[in-house]
């Protein structure tokens, strides 16, 4: 792993070998030595070190020793789906990151004053004054939301907010929008109006990949491992022969979808087949991804790529697909990427390009190339906008590419109503939930 030895290295045939991997950081090559040589350095042997943690804030920064004060932490290095929260030494429950910047936790049931940590595959957060949450032990006892009405209503709904210790409110919060006034009418009664809907996060995307180059019959094998429930999986499908792509399958209950039709590169001999497929994970970990294909000869070149994108909105995420291209230049040895262009919001654009060799690429936008063992070449774009369509050239070998835009976005969904006081601040339960409409 770089220039440091892995161990537990234990190889089961000429094409796989096990090892885990040493103290490090930032971004390594993993070569093998044999007695043949070392391996070559090429992108796909490329080894990332998760980096520690940091806290830098806590949107709540006290509450009720019961616990159920939802918060918002801040920071850096956090993992979506691999991180974990703790107040003191007991863990938060409802952590959900929708960033490397953000998680929302719920505290347990504490006394005192304690720090917040966030643990990652990279280590623990050191402890610093701004992760420190106080637990209210005053007289004051904490306040409690039990209905709203109505739960539900465009942003601008008058709603009643039943429960009780509600006197000398501090805050409203819907979500993590603060309402811009209340009245406190009673102990358990507070008027007010639903402020502007939390907006969904912004999806910021990371890549992982795998790629497999060799022979089949009838089915070509991927061993896959996801990260997280909800990613991406782009799958990307070079087959030489006069082939058809029948469909994709693995053993983890994925669904798969093709992007666009498949191309097919006539400047080859025999002709090669370019295929482009999405699926979404449904449960993270190791997988082995299945390409079936009927063909007219006994044994058929494959070369198959994974790339696995988190939009960092949880397991729930919704991808959902284009517009789609094609360019089918197999007489040049130039071919332009499809340019394409969503219609609203941020989106990423994948490619695939069946090319003779290495490739390379160029780009206005903020383009990343990989190429896998044969020389096809995969690209995508994560800062695709509606104003902003991507441009990019592939300037070596023949080539066919397509292309497809996906978009992920949240899933509809309530937010809780907490009241604060200096008794602390209402833990969350279904009772206090509010659901913004349309209107």
């Amino acid at each position: 792993f770089g220039t440091t030895a892995a161990t537990g290295v234990s190889c089961s045939s000429s094409t796989s070998c096990a090892a885990t991997s040493p103290a490090g950081t930032a971004t390594v090559d993993v070569t093998v030595t044999t007695g043949g040589g070392t391996s070559a350095k090429v992108p796909a042997d490329q080894f990332t070190y998760n980096a520690t943690p940091t806290v830098t804030g806590l949107s709540k920064a006290s509450g009720p020793a019961g616990g159920g004060t939802a918060t918002t932490i801040t920071g850096t290095n956090f993992v979506p789906g691999s991180t974990t929260v703790a107040f003191g030494t007991t863990a938060a429950t409802g952590v959900s990151c929708s960033s490397s910047t953000s998680c929302a936790a719920t505290s347990p049931a504490g006394t005192g004053t304690v720090d917040v940590l966030v643990t990652t595959g990279g280590g623990t957060s050191a402890t610093v004054p701004a992760d420190q949450f106080t637990y209210n032990s005053g007289s004051q006892p904490s306040p409690t939301v039990s209905g709203l009405s109505p739960s539900s209503g465009p942003v601008g709904t008058p709603v009643t907010i039943t429960g009780t210790n509600l006197t000398g409110a501090t805050a409203v919060d819907f979500g993590s929008t603060a309402a811009a006034s209340y009245t406190v009418n009673s102990p358990t009664s507070i008027t007010t109006t639903a402020p502007a809907a939390p907006s969904s996060p912004s999806a910021s995307y990371s890549a992982v990949g795998s790629v497999v180059s060799g022979t089949g019959n009838g089915k070509a094998s991927l061993a896959f491992t996801s990260k997280a429930a909800g990613d991406a999986i782009v799958l990307s499908i070079a087959i030489e022969a006069d082939v058809t792509v029948t469909g994709v399958t693995d053993t983890a209950g994925v669904t798969w979808q093709r992007l666009h039709a498949d191309q097919v590169d006539t400047s080859t001999s025999p002709d090669q087949v370019v295929s482009l497929w999405l699926g979404t994970v449904t449960t993270a970990g190791a997988m082995t991804i299945d390409v079936a294909y009927s063909a007219s000869v006994s044994a058929t070149a494959i070369d198959i790529a994974a790339q696995e994108f988190s939009a960092g909105l949880g397991s729930n995420t919704i991808w959902s697909v284009g517009p789609a291209g094609a360019q089918n230049n197999a007489a040049s040895t130039t071919i332009a990427f499809p340019s394409l262009t969503p219609s609203s919001g941020t989106a990423l654009g994948v490619w695939w390009v069946d090319c003779a060799n290495s490739g390379s690429g160029t780009s206005s936008g903020t383009m990343h190339f990989t190429t896998d063992s044969v020389g096809d070449l995969f690209a995508y774009d994560t800062a695709v906008t509606g104003a902003t369509a991507p441009s990019a050239t592939q300037t070596s070998g023949f080539s066919v590419a397509i292309g497809a835009l996906i978009t992920a976005s949240a899933p509809a969904s309530a937010v809780d109503v907490t009241v604060t006081t200096p008794g602390g601040t209402s833990a969350t339960s279904p009772a206090d939930q509010f659901t913004y409409t349309g209107g």
